[in-house]
């Protein structure tokens, strides 16, 4: 198994991302994805990733139960671990000394070799924080949820609380130190819009002073900046002395420094869309990296926005190929579209206000899909004139311009609907796949709804004759499967379960349809082109949990199962004959046949592969994502699987045997 292909969107909060040796460094939910010249690398971390950091060729990363990971950056393998008694919430590191200073809640940790000690911080709650170094003694700057600067001195692995006092009307987000000459400096930012920028002087005049060493010291305000429009969640200071900063405001401000001053420069980004903002930043040699709310990165290389990495923030929940295209949905809200032979998102074709929980290609020659969230309505969409002509998908089916008469222009989010509107404007600047194009540019266009399920839809599958859809249930009544035509009408409903259906599939030319189910049995069925276009053939019931997934092997000689109880079932087509059964021992989440592999994901992110050419046997097993496989999926030629994960990650494998 190669891997030729990772989606991974960063997780949406700041401090997660780093640029160091020529590598962008961010956390996707648990993992740490490494990104240079085009090539991904993931660490795998066991909990949600709060905050990160790297130096002295170390990746430093603390989640959300405490623990803190040291990795090392070039061979990725685990230094050492640390355990702290609450979510992390800043990471220092005294350069070249094995010496980490970590945040957590209201305590703040000295974490040398095995040694952890701690202060804890009396009715405040740390947010973020810095080291400097003064007098041969190193400082922590610490901020608070409240909006106060604490200044630590650390000597003999302690903390001597040296100086508190108000920096910001709301919580301070980042605190940042650098050297200017031979000055220190560092500046705060915070939810109240503003960021400050202090100096450490030697001198014994101002309110807020502090002694260390028989020597004393001020920290005066020396400039407020003023010019984002909401929470400011992140800035850096550049090796000339001028600053980078993000808010929810959708915008970066380059902050020039000049004749001891700073001042507005560069404004990148826009005026804020609604639920969006930069949420973190990092800068290269040549180009600035801001996190977008939909976990891409706008990355501006001489002010020039340019594409860069993209994939989900949450769990994956289908999958779906067309030739060399991946067709992806996710808790997050979106439906999104993966070139994997130029390994790039290629368009965000639905953002919803629902998690969306599957979507699947409806007409392949039009570029259209159908897709379903969290309600009662199937949702229908087709591609735009802007998506046919921005990216390198080979449609060879629109041969003149009249045939692209069928497709609107361009599709814009609604502010007062779920429902999106048309546009005829729009620019070649539309054209070019970015991270503000995939968001604004790339959207299809909603041609129908269906209302025709009871309650919240599970699944979907699309036939050339029909569609078929399952809704959650748990009576009889309402746990069939309805059957819709391509004109989106009403044409069946079949009640066989006493519980929701799961999943249900279609065989691969379309003469079975399976669906399984939460009450143990899978059902599979007869397709026909006429009423009732689907006839019960047979219930198994040989699994004694729910079923989660099904597969029909290509030549739909064979169909699996898999289930909670740890189990997966093959049976025989047309007999439906039990022939093979195997217990693993985590959970059995997902299967797909592919070519003459069989492929089934487990609750803990393994993959286990078996071939099928006169008997079933195993092959191998790789560790793929760091918990639940949510869904498995091979393409039409069998031999590149795509996989999705509660770890917010796609992935496809080469598969050869």
């Amino acid at each position: 198994m190669e891997n030729i292909f990772l989606a991974a969107g960063s997780t949406r909060r700041n401090h997660v991302t780093c640029y160091y040796n020529d590598t962008l460094i961010f956390a996707a939910k648990n993992n740490i994805i490494l990104l240079k010249n085009k090539k991904e690398v993931i660490i795998t971390n066991q909990s949600l990733i709060t905050v990160l950091n790297c130096i002295d060729d170390m990746i430093i990363a603390g989640d959300d139960q405490g623990n803190i990971n040291v990795y090392d950056f070039y061979t990725h393998k685990q230094l050492k671990t640390f355990k702290l008694d609450d979510s992390v919430q800043l990471i220092s590191k005294i350069p070249h000394k094995d010496i980490y200073i970590c945040g957590s809640f209201n305590k703040l940790y000295f974490i040398e070799s095995k040694a952890v000690k701690y202060f804890e911080i009396k009715n405040e709650l740390i947010t973020c924080g810095d080291i400097f170094y003064l007098n041969n003694e190193y400082l922590q700057v610490t901020g608070t949820y409240s909006g106060n600067i604490i200044v630590f001195q650390i000597n003999n692995s302690n903390f001597t609380p040296k100086l508190t006092f108000n920096a910001h009307k709301d919580s301070i987000t980042t605190i940042k130190c650098h050297y200017i000459k031979e000055d220190i400096y560092f500046l705060t930012a915070s939810q109240d819009k503003f960021i400050k920028i202090w100096k450490i002087n030697r001198n014994e005049n101002g309110d807020k002073l502090f002694i260390m060493d028989h020597t004393s010291y001020s920290i005066t305000l020396v400039k407020t900046l003023s010019g984002h429009r909401d929470w400011i969640y992140n800035c850096i200071w550049t090796e000339e002395d001028d600053i980078y900063s993000v808010s929810q405001d959708d915008s970066c401000i380059l902050w020039k420094y000049k004749n001891n001053d700073w001042s507005n420069d560069i404004r990148l980004g826009g005026i804020a869309s609604k639920n969006q903002g930069f949420f973190d930043i990092v800068k290269s040699k040549d180009s600035i990296f801001c996190l977008s709310y939909f976990g891409g990165f706008y990355k501006y290389t001489s002010n020039s926005l340019v594409y860069c990495t993209s994939g989900h923030q949450d769990e994956i929940t289908s999958l779906d190929w067309y030739n060399n295209y991946l067709l992806s949905t996710s808790l997050d809200s979106t439906a999104r579209i993966f070139n994997i032979n130029s390994q790039k998102e290629i368009a965000r074709a639905q953002i919803h206000g629902y998690p969306l929980k599957v979507a699947r290609f409806l007409k392949k020659d039009t570029f259209s899909f159908i897709s379903a969230g969290q309600e009662t309505q199937l949702r229908v969409f087709q591609a735009t004139q802007i998506f046919i002509k921005n990216h390198e998908f080979d449609f060879s089916t629109i041969s003149n311009q009249s045939d692209l008469k069928i497709y609107k222009p361009k599709s814009i989010h609604s502010e007062l609907s779920l429902t999106n509107e048309i546009s005829n404007d729009y620019h070649t600047s539309d054209l070019q796949i970015n991270e503000y194009t995939l968001t604004h540019s790339t959207l299809f266009h909603e041609i129908s709804k269906i209302f025709i399920h009871y309650f919240e839809i599970e699944d979907i599958a699309v036939s050339p004759y029909f569609i078929a859809s399952v809704n959650k249930s748990s009576s009889l009544d309402f746990s069939g499967i309805f059957i819709t035509s391509h004109s989106f009408q009403k044409l069946n409903y079949i009640k066989v379960h006493r519980l929701g259906i799961q999943r249900i599939r279609f065989s691969p030319q379309f003469n079975y349809l399976m669906a399984v189910s939460r009450d143990k049995t899978a059902s599979i069925y007869k397709v026909t082109t006429t009423y009732p276009y689907i006839s019960l053939l047979q219930t198994l019931t040989d699994h004694k949990r729910c079923i989660w997934d099904c597969s029909f092997s290509p030549t739909e000689n064979l169909v699996a199962t898999v289930s909670r109880d740890k189990k997966v079932f093959i049976y025989q087509i047309p007999t439906l004959k039990l022939i093979f059964e195997n217990t693993f021992t985590s959970e059995a989440t997902t299967i797909s046949f592919g070519n003459k592999i069989l492929a089934i994901g487990t609750e803990n992110g393994e993959i286990f592969l078996y071939t099928f050419y006169n008997q079933i046997v195993f092959h191998s097993k790789i560790q793929a994502h760091t918990n639940r496989i949510n869904v498995l999926e091979f393409d039409q030629h069998g031999t590149r699987l795509a996989t999705g994960g509660k770890d917010s990650l796609i992935q496809v494998f080469q598969i050869s045997i």
